[in-house]
């Protein structure tokens, strides 16, 4: 099984199934640590989707990633605002996908200020999101590209400590 060409189509692992074929829309997950060989992505889990075969190999593609609860738990301390948000956006292919993110503040604020930041977030989220593709949208994600974006927008609001996104999920249409 490779991982897609973002990680350089490199090995997840190996699966024994009695047909090549059988491999198909399976899902597998790997540590971005593994694929990246970076430390500091260690608390982030990757799942991926068998698309295609040929010849023995099992080609996926990213359908999403979660931050592991006890990395989140980490970044949360006395004296803040955790501030989360769950939203559905489309990318430019037309791929509905499910985001949860995560704003902490360097201090307590209000929840006007709070809801502000959720509205700011979700604006970014969705403008990128209409001009990227979902495969360049999360390799934006993976990079921290669209955290510091986002980051640079919420602190002319409030002072912000850190940006994360916690969660992102491909949308299955619901087959009828």
């Amino acid at each position: 099984v490779l991982a897609p060409r973002a990680f350089q189509s490199q090995s997840i692992g190996e699966s024994y199934v009695s047909a090549a074929s059988n491999l198909l829309h399976r899902q597998v997950k790997a540590n971005l640590m593994t694929l990246t060989r970076d430390i500091k992505k260690q608390n982030i889990n990757a799942q991926f989707e068998v698309s295609e075969i040929k010849e023995n190999k099992a080609f996926t593609r990213t359908i999403g990633f979660t931050l592991l609860p006890s990395a989140i738990r980490r970044l949360v301390r006395r004296r803040k605002n955790k501030i989360s948000n769950s939203f559905v956006i489309k990318s430019k292919d037309n791929v509905s996908f499910r985001i949860k993110t995560l704003v902490i503040t360097q201090f307590r604020v209000s929840r006007a200020i709070a809801t502000a930041l959720r509205k700011v977030a979700l604006d970014i989220f969705t403008e990128h999101a209409s001009k990227t593709d979902f495969e360049n949208f999360f390799g934006d994600v993976f990079s921290t590209k669209l955290q510091r974006e986002i980051k640079d927008n919420l602190k002319k609001i409030v002072p912000i400590k850190i940006v994360e996104v916690t969660y992102v999920k491909e949308i299955k249409p619901k087959k009828q």
